[in-house]
């Protein structure tokens, strides 16, 4: 179900107030390094935008104030084919994108869009290892369904668990640079919609927990 949302951006000293209607999100990335504070971002695809001289909010509301997640700490443990990576490798880097594959439909006589169609949605993203053994390897050359979760969560366990309950890895690339560098293995994935009859994922591609307050 596509839901929109109204987004203000407020000018208070000069009292003009942007106001972007019909907001719905459209895509979404996450990056997690080995170090460093785990980032991400949203697209949102609107109808319109107005500027006012008064703001649609009597009175907003600050946001929670959480503890950002890192990269250190906000990693648990990476679960990949119904397996703890951490029991034969490590996780170097991973980047994930979701895009729900909207597309604003414009008309004459409307100023911005008449309306927004849902596309096909794509789960893509990437993933490197440590070349510790031919586990993921293998999955990649004979083309093998996996799955994957991973939780991303502050100092206190707040935070979100996205699982991609079926994917398959599209390229690979072995990284060997040289004397006194780690082999490492990148590669990229593709979700898939879960076919698994009595999956509790069934007819899903991606499944996010909430976990914490």
């Amino acid at each position: 179900t596509m839901k929109s949302y109204t987004l203000e951006v407020g000018h208070v000293d000069i009292g003009q107030y942007r106001q972007y209607a019909g907001q719905i999100p459209s895509k979404m990335s996450l990056k997690i390094g080995d170090k460093g504070i785990i980032t991400g971002s949203f697209d949102f695809m609107g109808k319109s935008m107005v500027l006012a001289q008064a703001s649609l909010f009597t009175a907003p509301a600050a946001a929670n104030t959480y503890t950002p997640a890192n990269s250190t700490k906000g990693i648990f443990d990476i679960v990949e084919n119904g397996t703890l990576v951490s029991g034969t490798t490590y996780i170097k880097s991973l980047d994930f994108n979701y895009d729900n594959g909207l597309r604003a439909q414009t008309a004459a006589g409307v100023f911005g869009a008449a309306g927004a169609a849902a596309g096909t949605s794509a789960v893509t993203g990437s993933v490197e290892v440590y070349f510790a053994d031919a586990g993921f390897y293998n999955r990649f050359l004979n083309n093998t369904a996996t799955s994957i979760c991973i939780p991303v969560v502050d100092p206190l366990g707040n935070g979100y668990v996205i699982c991609l309950p079926r994917m398959k890895y599209k390229s690979a690339k072995v990284n060997a640079g040289g004397l006194d560098q780690d082999n490492t293995l990148k590669l990229d994935f593709q979700g898939l919609i879960d076919t698994a009859v009595g999956s509790p994922t069934l007819g899903s591609m991606i499944t996010i927990y909430r976990c914490g307050v």
